[in-house]
């Protein structure tokens, strides 16, 4: 197995988001939620939330995927999962779809994509609510 560093890549997407903005500031973090280097992703995340107005989109991806995890960098109360990675890729090219449609933010919502996916792929996304 490899090593899934992701305090690590919150980290360069926290650098690259430092610019002032008019524009509302979100990274998309794809994962397991298995992080093994670089310690524990979650605090990290919750400061990009809570001190630099970051919001943070985890997209869980495989059928073994940590929940916790992706709640804890999220900020969410419910996991968004792809079964299978090669879904990803439809996935992508609806969020860069939604993003070229206006130049100055991104007019879809997170509920407009996952139905463009729907109808799209005929797989739904999974948002699993918190117990």
């Amino acid at each position: 197995p490899g090593s899934t560093n992701t305090h690590g890549a919150l980290k360069v997407a926290r650098q690259m988001l430092q610019a002032p903005a008019s524009y509302k500031k979100v990274a998309i973090l794809i994962t397991d939620g298995h992080s093994n280097t670089g310690g524990s992703p979650i605090a990290f995340a919750k400061q990009m939330r809570l001190d630099d107005d970051i919001s943070i989109v985890a997209l869980g991806v495989t059928d073994s995927v940590n929940e916790h995890e992706l709640r804890g960098i999220s900020g969410m109360d419910f996991v968004t999962k792809i079964d299978y990675f090669d879904d990803f890729h439809e996935m992508a090219n609806l969020l860069l779809e939604a993003n070229y449609m206006d130049e100055s933010e991104l007019v879809t919502t997170f509920e407009s994509i996952c139905s463009a996916y729907r109808r799209r792929t005929g797989n739904a996304l999974l948002s699993a609510p918190v117990r």
